[in-house]
């Protein structure tokens, strides 16, 4: 029996860990979440069954998991080539004729093994290179290896704030040895890290300086690394799609199959905002194909996390929970809890969209912790709002201002437009219109619109279908105009959902 979606056996079925260094409460509260995404899917996509096997493992329910793990073990008639790869680099292993060659295949084996998205395997293996590298005094090798080591441990959850400052003290011993691919390698690091903390402009300067460094350098690879790094952080489309297409020029010439998914994924994400459906949808799938190919898991889940979210806007929520479930077996399965977040994040919108607030605002809050955890405050700030607005969508208007107060205490002013800010802002709106304030909900609905028109279209719109039917019976004539501006765009873009609501807010 095979997962009609293809590829699906290359998702482990068996030993899977829960989230390193969660603790035992949000650890027994994740497996029955588990256990409900899994029973969801079950009914939804009952031959998703690499997916089942993951989900019912994690949630305990051993006879479940047992029946799927058998019937997906059964499916995986293949296996991807970087097992052969493995195979290679045991055989160059056992036959390394001095401890040199042993660390040069150790290297060579924690690629292989990150790829394949062991990363608890592959830090190992990097940490053991670095150990040799050090003892034979070679400093650029072991500075390679230390800060492949930093990153491993990052996607296996280390927070932010501990992996940027590893990595300022390995940018400081680059500098040390005159080494600019390294400190490209490391600018490009620490940029992702100062995203994750909400610190933008030291994020956009620090990817400027990954791509001088790498321009001087004939790499390729890490070029396209740091153009695709810099893309992350411009704030349009329009200004970070050129920067994609370069870097997908730069990882073709290079025959960089990963590079290329990735830069595929941010393409897809970046056409979505401009409602180019087709081209998003073109661009996401091409990811989709090439990582199952070449059993890329991670870029593989990116791909169906965005393929989600992409649904999810459309109003097609069948097919954005299967792809959001589809996402979070594989990052469950690598362990990677910051991709693993995100695809909670967005089951927990859907739930919210669906009217399933109880289990929205749970996967909120199991969200919000984890983004504490691993230092992702962006996330962290739009969950903890997403739970407020679930509370106030059922009538609990005392939890959706407890759930304000805590937004207003993570934001800690800042005045930068990020990703959820939109359910931050709507959260504002909506709190101070149930308290019969609706000049004040006005005033800020007027001036956060403004901001997020800046910035965030889809945004803009959000916070316009969520607030303008009650800020229209408060001031008809100056609410009404905006409301009929982004009604016709969100009709425009193809935005399903919204339209639904502009639909249904107009009949006022």
């Amino acid at each position: 029996m095979m997962d009609s979606r293809t590829g699906r056996g290359n998702v482990p079925a068996a030993g899977l860990p829960l989230p390193a260094g969660a603790s035992e409460t949000l650890a027994r509260r994740l497996r029955a979440v588990f256990e409900r995404v899994a029973a969801s899917t079950e009914r939804h996509a009952p031959d998703a069954i690499a997916d089942l096997a993951v989900h019912y493992d994690v949630s305990g329910n051993s006879d479940k998991a047992y029946q799927f793990a058998l019937l997906a073990a059964e499916s995986a008639r293949t296996t991807p080539s970087h097992h052969d790869a493995t195979d290679f680099i045991r055989i160059a292993e056992r036959n390394a004729g001095s401890l040199r060659q042993l660390a040069e295949a150790r290297v060579k084996m924690a690629q292989v093994a990150e790829t394949r998205g062991s990363y608890d395997e592959a830090e190992k293996l990097a940490g053991m290179a670095a150990d040799f590298f050090i003892q034979e005094g070679d400093r650029r090798r072991a500075l390679t290896m230390r800060r492949t080591r930093e990153r491993l441990r990052m996607l296996r959850g280390q927070s932010a704030r501990r992996t940027l400052g590893a990595c300022m003290i390995l940018a400081e011993e680059a500098r040390e040895l005159q080494d600019d691919a390294e400190r490209s390698a490391l600018a490009i690091m620490m940029s992702q890290y100062h995203s994750r903390l909400g610190e933008r402009e030291s994020a956009e300067s620090l990817a400027r300086e990954g791509v001088r460094l790498a321009e001087t350098l004939s790499d390729p690879v890490l070029l396209g690394d740091a153009l695709n790094r810099l893309a992350n952080v411009n704030p349009t489309p329009e200004r970070a799609i050129p920067l994609y297409t370069r870097a997908l020029e730069l990882f073709q010439q290079a025959g960089d199959m990963r590079g290329q998914a990735r830069c595929h994924v941010n393409l897809g994400a970046a056409r979505m905002v401009t409602g180019e459906w087709e081209q998003a949808s073109r661009a996401l799938n091409t990811a989709l194909t090439l990582s199952r190919t070449m059993g890329m898991r991670d870029t593989w889940g990116s791909a169906a996390v965005n393929l989600g979210c992409m649904h999810l806007k459309r109003g097609e929520h069948v097919k954005a929970r299967t792809l959001l479930s589809e996402a979070l077996a594989i990052f469950s399965a690598l362990g990677y809890r910051e991709r693993q977040m995100y695809a909670l994040y967005n089951l927990a919108n859907l739930d919210r969209e669906i009217g399933e607030n109880s289990t929205g605002e749970e996967l909120y809050d199991i969200t919000s912790t984890m983004a504490l955890e691993i230092g992702q405050e962006d996330v962290r700030l739009g969950a903890a709002a997403g739970r407020g607005l679930a509370r106030l969508a059922a009538g609990n208007l005392d939890g959706a201002r407890a759930a304000l107060t805590i937004c207003e205490d993570y934001c800690n002013g800042r005045a930068d437009w990020f990703q959820g800010r939109e359910m931050l802002e709507t959260l504002r709106v909506r709190v101070a219109t149930a308290d019969g304030e609706n000049d004040k909900a006005l005033e800020h609905f007027t001036k956060s619109l403004k901001l997020a028109e800046g910035a965030d279209e889809y945004g803009a719109m959000f916070m316009v279908a969520e607030c303008g039917r009650e800020l229209m019976l408060h001031d008809n004539a100056s609410v009404r105009p905006t409301c009929e501006r982004h009604a016709e765009r969100a009709k425009t873009i193809g935005y399903v959902r919204l339209n639904s609501q502009f639909t249904e807010m107009m009949k006022a």
